[in-house]
């Protein structure tokens, strides 16, 4: 199983940085930001210029702006901006299929902790859904505890480990998979963010 990423460019292969729970840190403590509820619409080419920097800063290895168009331009892959105030603040992206794979999910280091990680992938779940997938999978680092509680949460369990996965770091993936179908209502998007689905699903 490999990421879009890694199969258009070489360079890395998809994972998550969110810290959007308000159980890790000093959040919980203080009362902490509140969800911040963003506007999720399809992933252009004019997004690209505030995506690029959100992802440079967030990951070691990141994708390169042309790994994105061609991510943009394919009929197997969907991707996500999230908005807030007209201000790029995360994007997210699933690969289609039997079984479906996320790709990536980003926070803006700014917006953490705001529940924007989870909107996004609960509108990747719907989508999965509505192309009838019978699953979904992804690759998670193993130090990233915070995104593997916000998967879990999800329904998301652990099912391997690839040692080596992330080859730049020299770091092992968790592979997380959630079988799907009929999930609760209160997970999917509300009516606001369907928008953001295929026109045609």
């Amino acid at each position: 199983m490999q990421a879009l990423g890694q199969e258009l460019s070489g360079e890395r292969k998809g994972e998550i940085a969110v810290a959007d729970s308000a159980a890790s840190g000093d959040a919980k403590m203080t009362g902490g930001p509140r969800k911040l509820t963003v506007t999720l619409l399809p992933m252009t080419a004019t997004d690209l210029g505030e995506v690029d920097a959100i992802e440079r800063d967030l990951f070691p290895s990141p994708w390169p702006r042309k790994a994105f168009l061609r991510a943009l331009k394919s009929r197997d892959t969907r991707f996500f901006t999230a908005f807030e105030s007209g201000t790029v603040v995360g994007y997210a992206g699933m690969r289609l299929g039997d079984s479906a794979h996320i790709l990536n999910i980003a926070v803006h280091r700014d917006y953490r902790r705001r529940k924007i990680g989870s909107q996004m992938l609960a509108l990747l779940l719907d989508l999965a859904v509505r192309h009838g997938a019978r699953c979904v999978t992804l690759e998670v680092r193993s130090s990233n505890t915070t995104a593997q509680s916000i998967y879990r949460k999800f329904g998301f369990a652990p099912v391997a480990v690839r040692k080596g996965y992330y080859a730049r770091e020299k770091e092992s993936a968790i592979v997380m998979a959630k079988e799907i179908g009929k999930w609760a209502a209160s997970e999917r998007p509300r009516a606001t963010e369907q928008r953001a689905l295929d026109p045609g699903v």
